[in-house]
């Protein structure tokens, strides 16, 4: 069936947030992001995220996570992210993964 999930964020500060995610098979995140560099002062945009992934109620199986954000604004109607990611304990041991975002802004 589909998981169902439920995330609560907030900000302590400008460019800083904290929160936490839990799945209907009660998986849960705990994670927070740092704003490094604004893109108004920068070419680009740079951020910290860290986060740790447990299964059973954050009882099982923990998985520490770190990555870094980096987001370019092209025009007002794009945005394209990168977001190279540190993931230990997987079931092959530590992952790193790379993706791309492309995010279009409606008008």
């Amino acid at each position: 069936g589909a998981q169902i999930g439920l995330e609560y964020r907030f900000g302590i500060a400008s460019g800083t947030q904290f929160g936490f995610y839990r799945t209907s098979d009660r998986t849960v995140e705990f994670f927070a992001q740092q704003d490094l560099w604004q893109p108004d002062t920068h070419p680009f945009g740079l951020a910290l995220a860290a986060s740790v992934e447990g299964l059973d109620n954050f009882q099982d199986e923990l998985q520490p996570r770190v990555a870094l954000v980096i987001s370019r604004a092209m025009g007002e109607r794009l945005a394209l992210y990168a977001v190279p990611t540190f993931i230990a304990n997987t079931n092959i041991g530590v992952g790193v993964k790379m993706f791309g975002i492309v995010r279009t802004i409606p008008r």
